[in-house]
């Protein structure tokens, strides 16, 4: 049984050896990473994004409360109060609302319930998001703008995130900045 986002290299004697399949970092212009250092964790992966830096000069913003290899390489590194990874996404959306940034048209032809998220994202003015992660104001508007306005652009997020009580949440937020 394969699990979704996996593909199975190849299969011998009734082992399967896998391999994860993910975001396109090779060929994308902006990388955001949340909660992981691939480059130590899941070596693969940070080539990749590393490759992406190097060959495509990507934008790297990483959100880390540790200063890994990769945030040392980061154009923008967020080192981030643990756990508060939720109200930095609902910021960030909440920015990319008000600046009009979102693709307007893919919202109206496939979203369900922006009328709602919009109201949602109000609850994170971006000095609260700012006192809640630690993070500075200008660094979160800054790392926003780039996500944002940058085409194209991955999101890359590891199980630092699903080991809070909000992880759902936050693993939903992510999916909406997507």
């Amino acid at each position: 049984c394969f699990l979704p986002g996996l593909v199975a290299e190849h299969y011998t004697y009734g082992a399967s050896i896998m391999v994860e399949t993910g975001p396109d970092y090779l060929n994308s212009d902006c990388i955001i990473t949340f909660a992981g250092n691939p480059v130590a964790s899941h070596p693969p992966r940070g080539v990749e994004i590393l490759e992406a830096k190097r060959k495509r000069n990507a934008k790297l913003i990483v959100v880390d409360p540790y200063r890994t290899e990769l945030a040392s390489k980061a154009d923008l590194w967020l080192q981030i109060r643990p756990g508060t990874d939720l109200a930095l996404a609902m910021g960030m959306i909440k920015i990319i609302i008000d600046e009009g940034l979102y693709d307007k048209d893919f919202v109206n032809k496939w979203c369900y319930g922006f009328d709602e998220l919009k109201e949602r994202a109000k609850d994170y003015p971006l000095d609260k998001v700012a006192a809640i992660t630690w993070l500075p104001a200008d660094k979160i508007l800054e790392a926003t703008r780039i996500y944002a306005t940058t085409k194209p652009a991955v999101l890359h997020k590891r199980a630092g995130v699903e080991h809070h009580i909000n992880s759902t949440t936050t693993v939903r937020a992510f999916a909406i900045l997507i």
